[in-house]
Formats: structure tokens, C-alpha cells, sequence
């Protein structure tokens, strides 16, 4: 069994605080194929208060990342290299 994480599924909002949430506004974003215009998928969008709570929770996650020791810091950075290598078909499909 594979230590990867599960590919994600219905992305359709914006990642804040570790969640995945859809915007505060009722306004969609078509993301369509440039190749023969199918849509791919629609992405709720957000407003200041979205943006507003991402830039808070990323204050305070700083605080803990700049807590966080150089090796341990490297490893997760490895972690992610190694997750994009083994997904590397999965991105450039």
C-alpha cells in the first residue's frame, strides 16, 4: 500500500486554515480544456472575507513554521518533492 496522499476530488474552492471551503460569493469560475473548450470544472469564488481569513490563518501559521527546526523543515520539503516525483504523470497529464 502507498504512503501517498488520495488525489484530491471535487476541488471546487479555496484551501484556508486546512480546509477546503468554497467561496463566500455565488460566483463560479469555468475552468475549461483550451483544447476544445470542455469544462473541466467550476470553482466557487471567493470575496475579501475569504481573503481576509486566509491571510489570518496564514499569520498564524508562520508563527508555528518559524518554530519549526531547519531538518524538520527540509524533511517535510522532501516529503513534497517525493510526492510530486511519484505523482509526476498524474501533474503533466
Amino acid at each position: 500500500m502507498s504512503d501517498l496522499p488520495t488525489p484530491w476530488q471535487n476541488f471546487t474552492g479555496q484551501y484556508i486554515a486546512g480546509a477546503w471551503r468554497s467561496g463566500s460569493t455565488r460566483k463560479v469560475l469555468e475552468n475549461r480544456n483550451p483544447y476544445d473548450n470542455a469544462l473541466l470544472t467550476e470553482l466557487s469564488l471567493g470575496d475579501v472575507s475569504d481573503l481576509d481569513d486566509a491571510y489570518q490563518a496564514a499569520a498564524t501559521a508562520q508563527k508555528a513554521w518559524a518554530q519549526t527546526l531547519p531538518n524538520e523543515r527540509s524533511a517535510l520539503f522532501m516529503r513534497a518533492v517525493s510526492v510530486l516525483e511519484a505523482r509526476h504523470e498524474e501533474i503533466v497529464d
